[in-house]
């Protein structure tokens, strides 16, 4: 730095740039100062439409978040005019030990900051402001996605290295990863106050609109309501009730499963070159066998399934739609109590769609079961857990609406689908399959329903069953009827368990 400028910095008394862990004093901190700030200032000054004029902003609220320690207090205020220097609300906080800083770059708010090195930044703004809205949406969303604020700590880390002795460059290099934020957080936001039926408090953290009645919402039938199934089938008022829930689940889901794809993917490609291996031996050792083959389908594209899919089968499955209103309703009762962090919503929503993140693997008939086993054990390998597998494989003459094996896997906090299927199955479903389920899911005709159902049963039943393909270990056969509640997310501690 050219000695001008740094001249210059420390003449403004610019402290060097440090970024913390998360300091469980932090909220206490705020709380002290708040207290000081709500005495001392007086009572018209203040904006009394809020319910909290004073509030943690800033990376140090938000449990979990790397930052600076440095506290952000917003106040809000009715108007900007006593708090210029010489009038009545600057000379309470000059009282308190603070220096008037002026807008610094952010219009229509008063900055004020104390202590050397800097441990409070007060900022004066009025409700509704662009900048006041902006930092307590932020502060929202990252208390929501763990993702994004381990993202947001991680980049401050490495640019508090690179930026030591340099703020503007600090806060220069974080403004494109805050403007995607900033910009997720409005539209999921929008989407909150959409599902909750009245705009989000962001001083109180909470929504203060209505909740939902208990007849567009209830997950239970009775006199005063309906059941998912006929609100589907019912008034249009409740219809889009339900269209609601079903998007923002499918814009949750999608945004997850695009999120966890890299790492997954990685895993899930190792584990298929590791069967492969695995394949190559036992060809090798029995010449009379077909060349074993052993890829992973549509990859690395058509991995993520699109929004609109996941949220029409949402609306096309009733039990799903019920499993994540009982996650949502779970999670409303901790933001109505102040309790924003750790929310189990995205948890929850992984085993009620779990085929957000979906890979196909396509195995040769002779070692159809030798691959899925070795591709299972590679996975175990690096850390993943079988959650369940399904057989769709016909036993002794049944009839089948699909066939092949589906399992699902959890890394970490997330679930994953893997579908095993044979070469012939892969090219019938192209071609004659997959329009005729499309087709058969969406019918609503109860006999052209039947109808359709009878076609796909006869279309599966001409696919070979591989062979030793019911002896694999932890196969769950036949296809239980209640399959899709054995995935009601329960809670234990605040994180969701399958």
């Amino acid at each position: 730095m050219y000695p001008l400028m740094q001249q210059l910095r420390n003449s403004q008394g610019d402290d060097p740039v440090i970024v913390c862990d998360y300091d469980h004093q932090w909220p206490q901190e705020f709380a002290d100062e708040a207290a000081a700030l709500q005495q001392a200032i007086p009572e018209h000054l203040l904006d009394a439409s809020v319910s909290h004029p004073i509030v943690h902003v800033g990376s140090t609220s938000v449990p979990g978040l790397k930052a600076k320690p440095v506290v952000d207090i917003c106040v809000v205020v009715k108007n900007l005019e006593p708090w210029q220097p010489g009038c009545e609300g600057a000379s309470v906080l000059q009282n308190l030990g603070y220096d008037f800083r002026g807008e610094s770059g952010v219009p229509d708010r008063i900055y004020f900051r104390r202590g050397c090195p800097v441990k409070y930044h007060v900022h004066i703004q009025r409700l509704g402001s662009h900048n006041y809205v902006k930092q307590l949406r932020l502060k929202a969303y990252l208390l929501h996605h763990e993702h994004d604020r381990n993202l947001y700590g991680q980049l401050k880390v490495v640019l508090a290295q690179a930026f030591k002795d340099n703020r503007q460059g600090y806060r220069e290099s974080k403004d494109p990863f805050l403007k995607q934020c900033h910009s997720k957080a409005h539209a999921w936001l929008l989407s909150c106050e959409k599902l909750n039926g009245g705009p989000f408090d962001l001083t109180a953290g909470v929504f203060a609109g209505p909740k939902p009645q208990e007849s567009t919402c209830s997950t239970t039938s009775g006199e005063s309501g309906c059941s998912t199934v006929s609100r589907m089938s019912g008034c249009s008022a409740v219809s889009r009730s339900c269209k609601y829930v079903a998007e923002y689940a499918a814009e949750q889901l999608h945004f997850q499963a695009h999120q966890w794809e890299p790492l997954v993917s990685g895993i899930v490609v190792n584990a298929s070159v590791g069967a492969q291996s695995v394949l190559d031996r036992e060809s090798a050792e029995h010449p009379s066998m077909e060349a074993a083959c052993c890829r992973l389908q549509n990859f690395p594209t058509c991995i993520v399934k699109q929004k609109d899919s996941i949220a029409r089968k949402l609306l096309l499955n009733p039990h799903r739609l019920e499993c994540f209103e009982i996650a949502r309703q779970q999670q409303q009762s901790m933001l109505h109590a102040g309790s924003l962090e750790g929310c189990p919503l995205l948890f929850a929503l992984s085993p009620v769609l779990y085929d957000a993140l979906r890979y196909s693997l396509v195995l040769s008939d002779d070692v159809y079961a030798c691959g899925v086993t070795s591709f299972i054990e590679y996975l175990k390998l690096q850390g993943c857990s079988q959650v369940q597998l399904f057989n769709f494989w016909p036993v002794r003459g049944e009839q089948r609406e699909h066939v092949g094996i589906h399992a699902f896997f959890r890394l970490h906090d997330y679930v994953f689908e893997v579908q095993f299927h044979t070469e012939y199955a892969v090219q019938l479903n192209l071609q004659h399959m997959r329009p005729l389920y499309e087709q058969f899911r969406e019918e609503l005709d109860p006999v052209k329903k039947e109808q359709l159902r009878r076609d796909l049963i006869n279309g599966w039943g001409t696919v070979p069953v591989p062979p030793c393909v019911h002896k694999i270990p932890g196969m769950i056969t036949p296809f239980p009827a209640n399959f899709h509640e054995s995935f009601v997310p329960t809670y234990h501690g605040g994180a969701a368990a399958v």
